[in-house]
């Protein structure tokens, strides 16, 4: 497998999650789509950890994979597992729409993760545009 699509699993994960939570939205129930965060929210926090305790540094088109980019990781993991667990109540109780929540709050990690990731300000602002031929 390649390095950076190893390394990118905690990222691709999440948003695949988030995508199938916001397309079977009409059909799942509240209590499945935080099931589903969940479980998504736990195996990417393992495989930051896995990943922060080898300590193999990575860089590769902007991206770093280092110890202080998986730690950030951990850290924004953890807060949207504890998210996850303490909102669930005041969803029901204000009768917000649960599974679009979940998805926006896994989309919104994955921008976190990426933002870690970067290897300087410029590659932010950069990666969305670098598939855009360049044109006269």
């Amino acid at each position: 497998m390649q390095p950076l699509l190893n390394l990118s699993l905690p990222l691709l994960f999440l948003s695949g999650v988030g995508i199938v939570i916001l397309l079977a939205a009409p059909k799942l129930s509240g209590r499945l789509a935080l099931l589903l965060s969940g479980l998504a929210t736990v195996a990417s926090f393992l495989f930051c950890w896995l990943h922060w305790r080898s300590g193999f540094p990575f860089s590769q088109q902007g991206l770093v994979f280092d110890r202080l980019a998986w730690g950030f990781d951990l850290l924004f993991l953890l807060s949207l597992f504890l998210t996850l667990l303490l909102s669930s109540d005041y969803l029901k109780q204000e009768g917000i729409r649960l599974a679009e929540y979940y998805a926006l709050l896994l989309f919104a990690t994955v921008g976190m993760m990426l933002v870690s990731h970067g290897g300087d300000l410029l590659v932010i602002f950069w990666m969305p545009q670098s598939n855009v031929p360049a044109g006269d």
